[in-house]
């Protein structure tokens, strides 16, 4: 009985197990990949695009404030009382039916340097937006290329754990070797377990790590679930384009960031100037064609051509202090736009001094771990061969594992700190490095 109930848990459960779909295949992105689709998968950009291309259509409305304006009109009455404007002197009782279509246009002659305000204002916040988004792209790049460096440095130190718990099961292996030949106590054995089960430990917290990576690079890209990264051809450092003291300039003067701070600054002027023109006249010139038809009967009627054209000037004496208001506001935002400009250039330049600094600390660190490494990998071998001659406690063995898989993990961080701090650079320049 109890072994026909266990075959049937056993053929239930493995039915379960067939009725599961498949786990969703991981999709594997190489560096380019990634930024390609995260450029075209961020919303930050979507939302910078759009507000270039409002951003250019204001422009062109400022643009069009030079040129008249055309509309066209028409208009129908009928009427049982005569209008006395299309018929003077007509009888009461006779149907009115009048019907005008006509052209008018009316032309800003003057508007005491407005238009041109507006135009360079306009011109000054498509500026601004063309170059907020340059640095939008460079922003999302860097976060493309960070969360894949991320699940890289995941992957690495997951080998490099692994590595630890093969070494920790072979001093382990070491251990019960020597306590059974007695010439080693109980107490190595033990320790030798304890350092197995902290190796074990930090490997399942480097595992936890890599997915949520993973997982971060796959939202990055676009996709439903996580997404892994193919490794990158060299993390070896290289060369920058230009000097430190070239970049510092360079980042200073041209960096997306200032060169969005400058425009801002530049609209912020021309709003000054914009309100300042409340204070001059508004010369305007109207003019128009119509066709008036009328018709007092279904027989008769006439169609009559009118033309008008108006010059006329507009001067607003007082207004409440709204133009003195205005005034006020442009200026206060001018003087905000111009001390943002300056701590903009400060920021950027302290924003180039810590990337190049980070990026020199990484290469010394590289340079540092590497030997590391080499050094903790001669000092385990020797160790081992002492433990297993008895001339090295289980104390010395675990050390220089310990060592061995510190330095590791290092160079691996050593490296990806290497590549994030360059692509930082890279960002803020607005420009590769």
């Amino acid at each position: 009985m109890h072994l026909r109930v266990l075959a049937l848990t056993v053929l239930l459960a493995a039915g379960a197990q067939a009725q599961q779909p498949p786990a969703p295949a991981v999709l594997t992105v190489s560096l380019d990949d990634a930024v390609r689709l995260a450029l075209a998968n961020s919303p930050d950009l979507a939302r910078d695009t759009g507000a270039v291309r409002t951003a250019a259509a204001a422009e062109r409305t400022a643009r069009a404030a030079f040129l008249p304006t055309f509309s066209l009109e028409s208009s129908i009455l009928r009427s049982t009382t005569p209008s006395p404007l299309s018929q003077p002197g007509a009888l009461g009782g006779v149907a009115d039916r009048t019907s005008a279509a006509g052209l008018a246009a009316n032309l800003d002659l003057f508007t005491g340097g407005r238009r041109g305000a507006e135009l360079r204002r306009a011109a000054a916040i498509r500026d601004a937006s063309d170059a907020g988004l340059v640095a939008r792209r460079f922003e999302v790049t860097l976060e493309a290329e960070r969360a894949v460096f991320d699940a890289l440095r995941a992957a690495d130190q997951l080998r490099v754990q692994k590595a630890r718990v093969a070494r920790a099961e072979q001093g382990l292996a070491y251990a019960k070797h020597r306590h059974d030949a007695g010439v080693a106590t109980r107490s190595d054995e033990l320790r030798a377990r304890l350092e197995l089960s902290q190796a074990q430990q930090q490997l399942a917290q480097t595992d936890g790590t890599l997915r949520t990576a993973r997982y971060a690079l796959g939202r990055i890209v676009g996709v439903d679930g996580p997404a892994d990264a193919t490794g990158v051809d060299s993390l070896a450092p290289h060369a920058l384009a230009l000097d430190d003291s070239a970049i510092v300039a360079l980042v200073t003067a041209q960096a997306p960031v200032v060169q969005s701070a400058a425009a801002a600054d530049r609209a912020a002027t021309a709003t000054v100037r914009s309100a300042r023109a409340r204070y001059a006249p508004t010369v305007q010139l109207g003019g128009a064609y119509r066709v008036i038809g009328q018709q007092t009967d279904p027989t008769l009627g006439t169609r009559d051509p009118v033309w008008a054209l108006r010059l006329g000037m507009s001067y607003p004496l007082f207004d409440g202090f709204q133009r003195e208001e205005t005034v006020t506001r442009a200026r206060v935002e001018s003087d905000v736009a111009t001390v943002a400009l300056r701590d903009t250039r400060r920021g950027a330049r302290v924003e180039a001094e810590q990337a190049l600094e980070a990026l020199h600390v990484a290469e010394t660190r590289i340079a540092l771990a590497a030997e590391g490494v080499q050094v903790a990998t001669e000092d385990l071998r020797v160790v081992q061969v002492r433990y297993q001659n008895g001339a090295a406690s289980i104390l010395d063995l675990i050390t220089s594992q310990t060592n061995l898989s510190t330095a590791e993990s290092s160079l691996v961080d050593a490296r990806f700190d290497y590549a994030v701090a360059r692509a930082e650079l890279s960002a803020l320049a607005g420009r590769p490095l």
